[in-house]
């Protein structure tokens, strides 16, 4: 668990200052509670009755923050502390909203109180969290946003190594610690400048509220709270901000001159400068490469590591962290970095489990608890159950444009690669096990073992007797009966335990950056546990890292599993997106965003916001400077290959499906349609591609209101005003060349002619059509039909 320390200077400058903390270890956010609700509402409505907005300025708790703000640099007026933002709200007859139980809580105690107090999630906190002066080079994404930006020097800020967990002391939260109903652990502040009992009276109650909690109060008498051993101490810990030199005028405008000249160098990185000469990242990726270079250091070569246990199907949650990767190396070779990314095969591991999507599940059956990679692969096509799942993946990856070098790591084990590595974890047991024991209400067995064993006769890992004899030396019973004593360096069975594994591996291949899963990712996890034994045993520092959410599929079960068989692969996914797209929906999102991947009507947005997206990149279509940086940099992350110098052609998905189905989904007649558009190979290639996709859409997922086939003969019985009109249709049709604007002009003319409703006459249209009540935008859709096509069908009603 990290700490929380306050800077000593600060209590120099407010001897008043007191932090309130209630750390919760354990606690419930998901089910809403009533109660918490009602206490948010009625104090809403006494605040109402109590005051009006004029009376904000003669509030004490509003102005000692007013003033503090303004003590290190900060406008009272442009940002305001937490808890006048929040009082303002409401007496401007804005409702609090109610978010989960925790911020309701909260938010009631500090409109009660009058007190700032705000939360951070601690499943990703690693290090330290500090309240002191920011040095001006952390960073900072603001809650509900991804932008990333860098505080002033000398301003207050909590900080939890480079990320700043909340600016100007308590006037913006953090995106990264949010507070959500899958909050667990996580630790509350509640801050004071006046000398009372308020803050003790608050904090007591808001523990009564959510029923638990351990409270603590910081002053200049304790200003650390060790959250592992819930003991308040005094920290050396006194820091001032660094306070950067004055510029002259001559200075400041040559800033000026250069910072407007370098908008139109270099428009491949989109890193816009600040005076200081710090980065100012608008998109995650900078953010990650700037973090590898500063905590591992300029090198001439880092590496990049991802891997996967093929237990099951590969499924396109599994691919999250592939790319994220893939993402990452692009970012670091923007910066002229060579990078080698490595992609491990975890197929060493034991077969546990099979998958309902798996056939002959008897034979899968028999050979529970075996090397995954000695298990058969029961579909027939690869030498095993590993290779079968790997291989899919191996050439889905192939054609997003990710090539990292894959590591088979039964292959390693078993070429007695790791044996020293294991001797190494073996000498260190006790070591490993106080690691693993900082996290565990229950300390691991004494005779345990970093180590797991492969019976010899059995093949399976069902070893109930183990026994490390020193050097190389391994003695083991199993529950088949087999029993033997053996040098691993003759006899390759046995292999590290996933806890030390993974941080054996970081230290072997000298590893700068790896994600992780949200499992991974919680306080006293596999990464955590990793990091302490990784720098315990091998004295190597661990990855940099970042942690990836749930990927789910829109209108899907959750969180996908490859042991339920109920899985989405990239291989899925690309006959409905395009590749560059199918990045796209990742280079655009943060890893630590949970997102849905939808096949629905949702498809055609996706495709008009990639198509955006490709426009801003080339200039045709102009947002806000911030909006471009980040546009800018998911299309250079998205695209496969060099990009052209002019924009490719951009076929409308939502065009190619009226005209597949036109042509009864023949793609070569649609691809014909655009043919004099199309300029070069490329952009042939890409609407093939994208014309498959939309031919698949329609076969698998599209809605049905998308989905109609051209009549031949007319399906309904018609009055004989509608006959009258599609008569006087067809013979307009046949007089002339029509463009979709002079026809849909002309079909109103036509119905006002002749008396009859607009709205009718295109129900009408689309009955005959296609049967439908609705469909196309009438005018275009009679012409990519054929004018003379839709006149004859017209004539013969």
């Amino acid at each position: 668990m990290p700490r929380f320390l306050i800077n000593q200077a600060l209590f120099e400058k407010f001897p008043s200052l007191q932090v309130g903390t209630i750390f919760f270890k354990k606690i419930d956010n998901q089910h809403q509670n009533p109660h918490i609700q009602a206490l948010l509402t009625n104090i809403q409505i006494e605040l109402k009755q109590k005051y009006s907005p004029k009376d904000i300025d003669t509030l004490e708790h509003i102005n000692v923050w007013r003033e503090a703000y303004s003590s290190f640099g900060a406008k009272p007026k442009k940002y305001k502390s937490s808890v006048e933002a929040l009082l303002t709200r409401v007496l401007e007859n804005n409702t609090i909203p109610s978010i989960n139980n925790l911020v309701n809580a909260y938010n009631y105690i500090s409109l009660k109180y009058l007190l700032p107090l705000g939360a951070d999630d601690l499943s990703t906190i690693k290090e330290d969290i500090k309240l002191t002066f920011a040095h001006g080079t952390e960073q900072f994404q603001a809650l509900g946003t991804d932008e990333i930006r860098s505080p002033e020097v000398g301003e207050i800020v909590y900080t939890n190594n480079n990320n700043i967990l909340c600016r100007r002391w308590n006037w913006r939260e953090s995106d990264l610690t949010k507070i959500t109903p899958d909050t667990t652990t996580c630790l509350l502040y509640c801050e004071t400048l006046l000398p009372s009992a308020l803050l003790q009276n608050a904090l007591q109650e808001l523990q009564s509220v959510l029923g638990g909690g351990e409270i603590r109060i910081l002053d200049s008498t304790y200003n650390c709270f060790d959250l592992s051993t819930l003991k308040l101490t005094l920290e050396p810990f006194h820091e001032l901000p660094q306070k950067s030199s004055p510029q002259s005028t001559l200075e400041k405008s040559s800033s000026i001159l250069n910072k407007e000249k370098n908008k139109y160098v270099d428009s491949s990185s989109h890193l816009k400068q600040k005076e200081n000469n710090t980065e100012e990242l608008y998109h995650w990726t900078d953010v990650a490469a700037q973090r590898i270079i500063k905590e591992k250091g300029d090198k001439p070569t880092y590496t990049l590591a991802a891997g996967i246990t093929p237990s099951g199907t590969v499924h396109i949650g599994n691919f999250r962290e592939i790319i994220t990767v893939d993402l990452v190396k692009r970012a670091l070779e923007k910066r002229n970095k060579k990078v080698r990314f490595i992609y491990s095969w975890d197929e060493y591991d034991v077969f546990r489990k099979v998958p309902k999507n798996m056939p002959k599940q008897d034979i899968l059956q028999s050979y529970l608890r075996y090397p995954i990679v000695d298990t058969p692969d029961t579909f027939g096509c690869h030498e095993s159950y590993a290779r079968h799942h790997e291989a899919e993946v191996e050439e889905s990856i192939h054609q997003v444009g990710i090539a990292p070098e894959f590591l088979y790591q039964a292959k390693k084990y078993r070429s007695g690669l790791y044996n020293d590595q294991i001797k190494i974890a073996l000498e260190h047991n006790d070591q490993i096990k106080a690691c693993l024991n900082q996290y565990r209400e229950e300390e691991v067995d004494q005779n345990w073992l970093p180590i797991s064993l492969f019976c010899e006769s059995c093949h399976k890992d069902t070893i109930k007797d183990l026994k490390w004899l020193g050097g190389y030396i391994i003695d083991y019973a199993c529950e088949c009966g087999h029993h033997d004593q053996f040098d691993f360096r003759k006899k390759s069975l046995i292999k590290l335990k996933w806890r030390v594994d993974w941080p054996m591996r970081w230290n072997f291949e000298s590893v700068d950056f790896e994600p992780g899963g949200k499992d991974h990712s919680t306080v006293g996890g596999s990464y955590d546990t990793g990091k302490k034994i990784s720098h315990a045993v091998w004295n190597f520092d661990a990855p940099t890292y970042v942690m990836y959410d749930f990927i789910s599929v829109k209108g899907g079960a959750g969180k996908m599993s490859s042991s339920s068989g109920d899985v989405i692969t990239l291989k899925d996914v690309l006959e409905i997106y395009e590749p560059e797209i199918a990045r796209y929906l990742f280079a655009g999102t943060r890893p630590n965003k949970e997102f849905s991947i939808s096949f629905d009507a949702d498809v055609i947005k996706v495709y008009e916001d990639f198509d955006k997206c490709e426009r801003i990149y080339f200039n045709l279509e102009t947002v806000n400077e911030k909006e471009t940086s980040k546009q800018k940099t998911a299309y250079e992350l998205s695209y496969i290959g060099i990009i052209p110098q002019t924009i490719p052609y951009q076929p409308g998905f939502r065009h190619l499906t009226t005209l597949l189905q036109i042509h009864n989904l023949d793609i070569e007649k649609t691809i014909h349609y655009f043919q004099s558009e199309l300029k070069n190979e490329h952009d042939k290639k890409r609407l093939h591609t994208r014309a498959l996709c939309a031919k698949n859409w329609l076969q698998k997922y599209a809605p049905d209101e998308f989905r109609f086939t051209v009549q031949e003969t007319c399906q309904i019985t018609l009055a004989q005003p509608e006959k009258v009109i599609l008569h006087t249709l067809a013979q307009k049709l046949l007089e002339r060349e029509w463009t979709d604007i002079e026809l849909h002009e002309e079909i109103y003319i036509l119905c006002k002619n002749l008396n009859y409703q607009i709205k009718d006459f295109f129900t009408l249209s689309y009955r005959v059509l296609i049967n439908k009540e609705k469909g196309p935008r009438l005018a275009s859709f009679i012409l990519s039909i054929g004018k003379e096509k839709v006149a004859k069908l017209c004539k013969s009603v």
